[in-house]
């Protein structure tokens, strides 16, 4: 009798119930283009004209409707629940949401007939969180006269490491397909000077020799140093060499340094001890030396090579005719199209993108043809990261 009574009870407790609802979760429509940080996609908006009078209304809807279907190009959260009704009935309802943001848009389509009014623009959607590293493409890198000394305390043996170091990283360098090296290590930035003269009319690079460089270009000036280190007790002292690789890498153009790789390593040389003959068997044979002599170098322009490749891409722009000029181009693996970020002291966050570009300049527009180009005179573009 009691478990007929809590039957009646359930159902009558389903029959009068208002709308039980429970959450089905949230799904996150993901594909391999999601994973871009910003791209740029087309959307078109629709709205209907009650009347004539309300033509600007219609218009401002359908850039809604439009602005609505790019931020879900970018993709999409899909929160969805299930609710019973009186009469049991189920239903399931879906809300989608955009999960990226629009940066910045321009309208690039607009048709009108007597009942409805369809605009298409160009959105750029994503967000500007960074990655850490901006993956150049292409960087151009001179290497100029690297100072070097050795302790003369250190074995006789030592005193051409710092050369063979020099050539170590100059190869890794050079054998980096992102990198475009020139070596005038006999000369030192001092020495060299620079120049942007072709060398058929530069009579100093046709004798002497000169840096030519162009603006956004690297260049490094290193320090190679070893140093004679010993720990002593009361029969025994343990001899290292201390290796010290200082590099400092600038853009030309750009007056503070880039940044400063160091690199230390401490090498054991030997013990000395009161029998010669242990003395020389606990020696590092040459072999060895020269090995992690060589690792430590490698290591050093890996760094060097990691740090240009991932260092941001930031000029100032200047007007020009055609737009909006800035001084770095191909060679730093600027490409048309690609696209940059703008903010001055007084004006928001812009989108831009390369419209035309040379060997050492490129031509940017805002993706809004409304902005004002005089307010983006002497302001600092950022690039996106490179793919």
């Amino acid at each position: 009798m009691r478990s007929f009574l809590l039957f009646i009870w359930m159902v009558s407790f389903t029959i009068s119930g208002t709308h039980l609802a429970y959450s089905r979760g949230v799904s996150v429509l993901e594909d391999a283009s999601m994973k871009e940080q910003v791209r740029l996609v087309t959307a078109t908006g629709r709205s209907i004209i009650q009347h004539q009078d309300a033509l600007e209304e219609a218009r401002m809807l359908a850039l809604e409707d439009a602005l609505y279907y790019a931020a879900l190009k970018g993709g999409a959260k899909i929160e969805g629940f299930s609710s019973v009704d009186t009469a049991t009935a189920l239903t399931d309802l879906t809300v989608i949401k955009p999960i990226t943001q629009i940066l910045d848009y321009k309208v690039i389509g607009e048709i009108a007939d007597e009942t409805h009014y369809e605009l298409t623009i160009e959105a750029m959607v994503g967000d500007r969180q960074k990655s850490g590293c901006q993956d150049r493409p292409l960087s151009h890198l001179t290497l100029f006269k690297p100072f070097m000394t050795v302790d003369p305390a250190l074995p006789g043996y030592l005193s051409q490491a710092p050369l063979h170091m020099s050539h170590v990283i100059t190869d890794v360098l050079s054998a980096d397909a992102t990198l475009r090296v020139t070596d005038i290590r006999h000369l030192s930035q001092q020495e060299a000077g620079v120049s942007k003269a072709l060398s058929t009319i530069d009579y100093r690079a046709l004798t002497t020799g000169r840096a030519q460089m162009f603006n956004g270009d690297f260049g490094v000036n290193s320090s190679i140093s070893l140093s004679a280190e010993k720990d002593s007790n009361m029969f025994l002292t343990n001899e290292y060499a201390t290796l010290n690789i200082n590099s400092e890498i600038f853009v030309y153009g750009e007056e503070a340094v880039l940044e400063r790789v160091t690199d230390t390593a401490r090498i054991f040389l030997g013990e000395k001890r009161l029998s010669r003959t242990l003395s020389i068997l606990t020696k590092t044979n040459r072999e060895a030396l020269h090995k992690l002599i060589t690792e430590a170098s490698q290591n050093h322009a890996k760094k060097i090579s990691n740090l240009m490749r991932c260092a941001p891409l930031q000029t100032t722009l200047e007007p020009a005719q055609a737009g909006l000029m800035i001084r770095r181009g191909a060679r730093q693996g600027i490409k048309s199209n690609q696209l940059a970020f703008a903010q001055g002291n007084d004006t928001p966050l812009t989108i831009l993108h390369v419209t035309d570009v040379s060997e050492s300049t490129a031509i940017l527009m805002p993706l809004d043809s409304r902005h004002d180009l005089a307010s983006l005179h002497g302001a600092t573009v950022t690039f996106q990261e490179f793919d």
